[in-house]
């Protein structure tokens, strides 16, 4: 009987129809391929400040005044913050905040400054005390402020002087950024001697001039990304269209191989390096859009080491479908003129319905078999029927779905719908997409683009695991 390392698969072929395991009754289970669950987001630290999606700094980035000769208190695993100060970016800082929703469950804006609700100072921490539904710190100098705060004049309590283009600081005072906007997209892990890195897409900010560029990460943790270097890795080039994104690395040959793709969808490029920060790009193309069923749009490429070759598998036509080719020295070459994986293979009438697209996969080799994740758009959650008959329809949202090949031509794709979702209410799923997957002895981690339930507000990037919560982190 077949185990299916403790998943149920539903098997399909494009040229052989569906083909279904022996075992359909065995229960999925929690294991390293799907049971994935939330570990939060993931801040992505750019020249010592956190970059934030522009659908989170609708109002731009939130800058602070601060003494030009303060000292930044650095922070880490072996050094922690003062009270009313947060790790952010490996610095000592306080939170400043425009509104309440820029701070987290539970706290207020108070001053320009996130700080626990209170209804008596109980709720507060050590010298702190409760005013007005807020936990405050009094003070009398700007020494018993968290770093980033001031003592106030006017009521002797701490609080956090906000500026910009229009309002300036005074004195000694200077304005200090403590957010860069910018949107980050199809994360891929890899590991190299030193640890792991991931390589990125980035949308704006310091991308500028260009529409998109790729950036290089050093994971320190699950949770904590650092940007390095601060300039891209592999910028767009005379006719590239501005952007360059979507990348995938592999690790061969004495170097590293990276392909990404252009923003407006007309060819995927190669680079190669050997270290894995400098990149040299090949003249051309490796892949332009050709067949009828890539609608003229090729991207999200994502290169996997399979027995012993290179394959590659792109999405097309902006969803339409994922293709697979083989990657050699001569060039590229496609398994078929037809698509390898379709949105109709992941519909499901009780897990997965209307089905619009699917996108932006990821490939690895494991036991012998091609696993491959990826973005699905469709429908996860229930109707909702209201006590007049009224129905509201479930709303359509990206998950990360999954599947296996043994042998690079028929695929089987996992029964239970996608192998990682958020749920907010019976109708709405929050969004993930762009998966990428790392294995280790542990269990497995997930990381995707995050996004609310439409999917058009992208708000950072994400993770999930299979590790337990006192386990590894990543490293």
């Amino acid at each position: 009987m077949k185990r299916w390392v403790g998943m149920l698969f539903v098997g399909l072929s494009l040229a052989c129809g569906l083909l279904v395991p022996e075992d359909l009754t065995e229960s999925a289970r929690r294991d390293e391929y799907s049971g994935f669950v939330e570990g939060g987001a993931i801040q992505v630290c750019f020249d010592g400040v956190p970059l934030i999606s522009p659908a989170l700094a609708k109002e731009g980035p939130l800058s602070i005044c601060m003494d030009r000769q303060g000292d930044e208190r650095r922070c880490g695993p072996g050094a922690g913050c003062g009270s009313g100060e947060r790790c952010i970016c490996g610095l000592c800082s306080t939170r400043p905040c425009r509104s309440a929703t820029e701070c987290e469950g539970g706290e207020v804006c108070q001053s320009n400054r996130c700080t626990k609700s209170c209804g008596d100072n109980r709720k507060c921490g050590e010298g702190e005390r409760c005013e007005a539904g807020a936990c405050v710190r009094p003070c009398m100098s700007h020494g018993q402020c968290a770093h980033g705060e001031r003592c106030s004049t006017f009521d002797g309590t701490c609080v956090v002087k906000l500026c910009g283009e229009q309002v300036g600081c005074g004195g000694s005072e200077v304005c200090v950024a403590r957010q860069v906007v910018a949107d980050v997209r199809e994360p891929t892990v890899v590991s190299f001697d030193e640890g792991k890195v991931a390589y990125v897409e980035v949308r704006g900010g310091p991308a500028y001039p260009n529409a998109c560029a790729v950036y290089r990460v050093r994971v320190q943790e699950m949770n904590r990304w650092v940007i390095e270097p601060s300039t891209p890795v592999l910028v767009p080039r005379e006719g590239d269209g501005g952007c360059l994104g979507g990348p995938s690395v592999l690790r061969g040959g004495g170097g590293v191989v990276m392909v990404a793709s252009r923003g407006d969808g007309s060819g995927i490029v190669k680079a190669t390096s050997r270290d894995g920060v400098n990149f040299d790009s090949d003249a051309g193309v490796m892949l332009e859009p050709a067949l009828q069923w890539e609608r003229g749009w090729v991207g999200a490429p994502a290169l996997v080491a399979w027995r012993g070759k290179w394959l590659m598998l792109y999405e097309a036509g902006r969803g339409a479908g994922i293709g697979i080719a083989n990657v050699s020295e001569s060039g590229v070459v496609r398994h078929s003129n037809e698509p390898w994986l379709v949105p109709s293979h992941f519909e499901d009438p009780s897990v997965w319905r209307d089905v619009q697209r699917i996108g932006s996969p990821y490939g690895i080799e494991r036991e012998g078999k091609l696993w491959v994740y990826l973005t699905v758009r469709g429908v996860e959650g229930l109707d909702a029927v209201s006590r007049q008959g009224q129905r509201y329809a479930a709303d359509s949202n990206d998950s990360i779905g999954l599947a296996v090949s043994r042998d690079g031509k028929h695929t089987e794709v996992f029964l239970a719908g996608p192998v990682f979702a958020r749920r907010t209410n019976l109708r709405a799923y929050l969004g993930e997409a762009e998966p990428s997957v790392v294995f280790s002895k542990s269990g497995s981690w997930l990381v995707f683009a995050s996004s609310d339930a439409s999917g058009e507000a992208r708000v950072g990037l994400g993770y999930a695991s299979t590790f337990p919560r006192n386990g590894e982190k990543g490293k």
